[in-house]
């Protein structure tokens, strides 16, 4: 649901980001957070980091958005608050592809997760 608002594939796209942000906050962040630990605990390194990794992600992503933090209100120009977004987004896409040329030698169903 996260994904699909952020893509602006959604049947409301003016809803508000709020709709977003507890799916984003529950089971993007602290879920797959725990699920990252989970897998640190047995053993399996590369998957916990994966796991954590985007689990910490979310968190940041919502941490962002929450108004009361007011991490984005440092930007007075939309145009370097644009810019500073993609930067942020750039770095996670750079990631996400370096994680699934790793998870290649695994097997394919991790490549789905």
């Amino acid at each position: 649901m996260a994904s699909m608002y952020l893509a602006g594939a959604t049947v409301l796209v003016t809803a508000s980001l709020g709709v977003v942000m507890g799916p984003a906050l529950c089971y993007g962040g602290l879920v797959q957070l725990i699920a990252g630990l989970l897998e640190f605990r047995n053993g399996n390194s590369l998957l916990g980091l994966i796991f954590s990794s985007y689990g910490g992600f979310w968190l940041s992503f919502v941490s962002l958005n929450i108004s009361a933090f007011n991490f984005l209100g440092g930007y007075s120009d939309s145009i370097a608050l644009n810019n500073a977004l993609g930067v942020f987004f750039l770095a996670w896409t750079i990631y996400t592809v370096l994680m699934l040329l790793a998870v290649l030698r695994i097997n394919f169903v991790t490549i789905g997760l």
